[in-house]
Order: C-alpha cells, then structure tokens, then sequence
C-alpha cells in the first residue's frame, strides 16, 4: 500500500490537470501523469542497484521526456551538414488596393455611404 500512496503523492507534485469539456482530455493527462511517474519509479530503482549513482530528480526527468518526446518520430539527419545556405522564401507580393481616380477623388462631393432600413437577408420576404 506504501507504493500507491508514493505514487500519488508523486502524481500531485508535477500534476498536468486540465479542463476541458472532452471527458477523455483529463483522463489521458491523468494516465500520462501515471505512466511517467511509474517510469521514474523503474528508473530510480534500477539506477540504484545496477550503479550506485544518484538518479536525476523527478522534475529534471519529466522536463526530459517532454522535451524527447515531440523528436521521437524523426529520423536522424544523416552526413555532414550542407555548406550552401538555406534558400529564403519568396516575399508574398502585396496586391495593390484599387483607388478612387484623382478627379473622384478631389471633387468635393462627400461620398458617404447610403443608410436603408434593410434588414439582414436579401432572399427573405421579411428581410
């Protein structure tokens, strides 16, 4: 029973919780809480008796799998690193916004827009 309460005990010092209207979102951060915390359990004991070295604290090996985890998937870059420089991307080109022509512009008319009792849809009859 010593191993549960320890192992609780270790789930609420680093603790991810979250809300979240998905039922499952708590729970899965509530698993990965477990599995890593029994995978430091593994690791401290195993690091005891195979080496007598001091194992890493359990803050150092959460932050070491978080950050491990989103490389896990890629391969390793293989041969030596190219010389040539990365090309840059293209600019995106900015259209130009069309203007009023200089004589509409400058005629001293006040162009404002037309107020109507329009309501929001074009297609209703009540409109």
């Amino acid at each position: 029973m010593g191993l549960v309460n320890l192992a609780d005990m270790l789930i609420s010092l680093y603790l991810t919780a979250q809300k979240s209207t998905m039922w499952y979102l708590p729970m899965f951060g509530q698993l990965v809480d477990m599995s890593v915390v029994n995978a430091w359990l593994k690791y401290r004991r195993d690091k005891r008796l195979l080496d007598n070295g001091k194992p890493k604290s359990h803050c150092v090996f959460r932050s070491e799998i978080a950050f491990s985890l989103p490389r896990a998937g890629r391969p390793a870059r293989r041969g030596r690193p190219s010389s040539a420089e990365v090309p840059q991307p293209a600019k995106k080109i900015m259209r130009a916004v069309a203007q009023r022509t200089t004589d509409v512009r400058y005629d001293n008319i006040d162009h404002w827009p037309i107020h109507a009792d329009k309501g929001r849809c074009r297609l209703c009859p009540k409109g």
